[in-house]
């Protein structure tokens, strides 16, 4: 798969940063015939050869991610109700 998103998102810079996907500038039916309006077979597997070439890890998180979350988000809160303390603890 190919991901396709506009620029000017997070996804967008993700993906730009990883050099990877299609950008569009604008969610115009004229800027996706811009961008995919002359995808063949042979650009089709250049763009899906880069996503393949990234670490699978870059597309799934396991338990431990997940762990590692939960306590950095722990540390940005500030809880004053003693009821949502315990229910973060």
């Amino acid at each position: 798969a190919v991901p396709i998103t506009m620029a000017n998102t997070e996804t967008g810079r993700f993906l730009d940063r990883q050099g990877i996907g299609v950008l569009l500038p604008q969610a115009t039916p004229e800027a996706l015939e811009a961008a995919l309006g002359d995808l063949d077979e042979h650009r089709f597997g250049k763009l899906r050869a880069r996503v393949l070439a990234r670490n699978p890890r870059t597309w799934s998180h396991d338990r431990s991610d997940c762990r590692a979350l939960v306590e950095k988000l722990r540390g940005l809160t500030v809880v004053q109700d003693p009821y949502a303390a315990q229910a973060l603890a």
